[in-house]
């Protein structure tokens, strides 16, 4: 029987575990969970943090009594809730995993993944009706802040017709990816760029990068840029000088999560790298065909920054005061 629900992977609506993988060597198994967890980000299945309390919510069946006898309605659908404490970031990470479809896979207390079986004798997940992350439940002095989730399952038939329990010893092993950020230091050229790699939440230096795991983008074309060195700082933990040549306005990340060194990790947001101001500017107004921007010279109408009026000059003619009020010695303002 499943025991006390400790975990739980959530799971695309195709994702399936094949019989031969569910039944085989459990590597096999731990290998096939941690491929798909390090997957693009629309064929991911994600582990969550360490349950920290349950509640039982589930549907009562329903009944109808007559003189005559005591009849079955329908079933009721199973419905947990569950408690996580871990920090702010990970709960606004839930808040974004609300959903209304996708599966579900729990994971108990006797190291069993508790899911449902296929037609060709694999397992998959239970279908979700509702994955729902409520409020914080706020320390009142007696119970510990915690994120509420509400899972509601589609069909009762999965767990009480189909379900299906595997051993599994190794979960402890199953990867969870790490969002991270880099910061630029100082300002990027077109030869060299400075950054940090760290956590989203807790900004813990990111260390042991190697040269394959950064990727630059033209922000252009979408041509990726050749770094040709990747250095961390020995004094600075987490700190790469990236080495080039033609580097160009660009958005800088880490390679996909199933391509890194190290795992497991991935750049929500690219950094924007842009090279120097003056750089950029004198490149484009060369682009542009010559010195001075516009070919000719500023429109007539056109005025240039620093193109104040001489002392005693007065405004001219045509000149707006602040305040749209009228010119030294002009009309009066209509009424």
């Amino acid at each position: 029987m499943p025991e006390m629900i400790i975990g739980m992977i959530t799971t695309p609506n195709d994702f399936v575990i094949p019989e031969a993988t569910l039944t085989g060597d459990p590597a096999d198994l731990l290998e096939y969970l941690n491929d798909a967890l390090l997957a693009p980000a629309g064929e991911r299945i994600y582990y969550w943090p360490s349950v920290k309390g349950f509640e039982n919510i589930s549907q009562e069946q329903v009944y109808e009594d007559t003189p005559y006898a005591y009849l079955p309605v329908r079933d009721g659908n199973y419905r947990f809730k569950f408690m996580f404490r871990e920090n702010l970031c990970l709960h606004k990470a839930m808040y974004t995993h609300r959903a209304n479809t996708g599966r579900v896979i729990f994971i108990d207390s006797e190291n069993q993944l508790f899911l449902t079986e296929t037609t060709e004798l694999g397992g998959k997940g239970f279908q979700m009706q509702l994955l729902h992350t409520e409020k914080l439940i706020f320390n009142d002095g007696s119970v510990a802040t915690k994120s509420p989730v509400v899972v509601a399952l589609q069909n009762n038939k999965e767990i009480d017709k189909t379900g299906l329990l595997v051993g599994f010893d190794a979960f402890s092993d199953l990867h969870r990816i790490v969002d991270q950020k880099l910061k630029l230091v100082g300002t990027a050229t077109a030869t060299t760029i400075v950054v940090e790699a760290m956590a989203e939440c807790d900004a813990t230096p990111l260390t042991g990068l190697v040269l394959a795991d950064f990727l630059l983008v033209d922000d252009d074309n979408g041509a990726v840029h050749t770094i040709a060195t990747a250095v961390e700082d020995t004094a600075i933990p987490g700190r790469y000088t990236l080495t080039g040549t033609g580097f160009e306005t660009s958005k800088l990340s880490l390679a996909p999560a199933d391509t890194l060194s190290v795992q497991a990790y991935e750049t929500i947001t690219p950094l924007q790298i842009t090279i120097g101001a003056l750089l950029m500017a004198a490149a484009k107004a060369k682009a542009k065909g010559g010195k001075g921007g516009r070919k000719g010279g500023p429109h007539p109408d056109q005025t240039l920054p620093g193109d104040l009026e001489k002392p005693g000059d007065g405004p001219r003619p045509d000149q707006t005061l602040p305040g749209d009020l009228p010119h030294p010695g002009g009309p009066e303002r209509p009424k």
